[in-house]
């Protein structure tokens, strides 16, 4: 057997959850079948660098915490411009303050790049619920027409036929509604 270092895994959350300062991950925990333990384990340390999380660590990784600032600049200001503008004036803020001044003057464009890349999670989030309630609303009206349609004495083949629907869909929403 050879010997090896031991490995540590380590995440940086900077999302909109609350989250407490440090937390841990099992990949076990997203497995679909809990009943059969797994034959290895991933276990992940999660740090928040949000802005006025993990003090200590900030304290000691200068660049990381220039980086929590970076964002929450980012964050904050991007509720008063678009994504791009609160980019722009989050690095300029930055280098005038000294805050990753080095690495942002020589890297500004690809800083930008990556950022303007980064899905912007809220906006990813509304999209998928405006999409959820969009089906929710389509389902709803065609269930209500199947209802309608029942009620005014239509077989259940020929609302297959008008709704554009399988006789089960037919059949499962008049049992949903009682009428069944």
């Amino acid at each position: 057997m050879i010997s090896l270092p031991t490995p540590k895994c380590v995440v940086f959350y900077n999302g909109d959850d609350k989250v407490p300062d440090t937390y841990e991950l099992k990949l076990s925990d997203a497995f679909s079948n809990k009943s059969i333990k797994p034959d290895a384990e991933l276990r992940v340390r999660v740090y928040n660098v949000n802005a006025g999380h993990n003090k200590d660590l900030m304290e000691k990784c200068k660049t990381l915490n220039g980086y929590s600032v970076l964002i929450d600049k980012i964050t904050r200001y991007h509720d008063k411009m678009s994504y791009k503008q609160a980019i722009e004036l989050a690095i300029e803020e930055c280098i005038e303050e000294d805050i990753l001044r080095n690495f942002l003057l020589s890297h500004r464009s690809e800083v930008l790049g990556s950022l303007l890349t980064h899905p912007d999670i809220k906006k990813l989030k509304r999209n998928i619920r405006d999409d959820a309630l969009a089906e929710g609303l389509a389902e709803g009206l065609v269930k209500g027409r199947i209802l309608a349609r029942f009620e005014d004495g239509m077989s259940i083949d020929d609302i297959a036929l008008k709704t554009d629907q399988t006789v089960d869909f037919v059949k499962d929403t008049l049992r949903e509604n009682g009428m069944l």
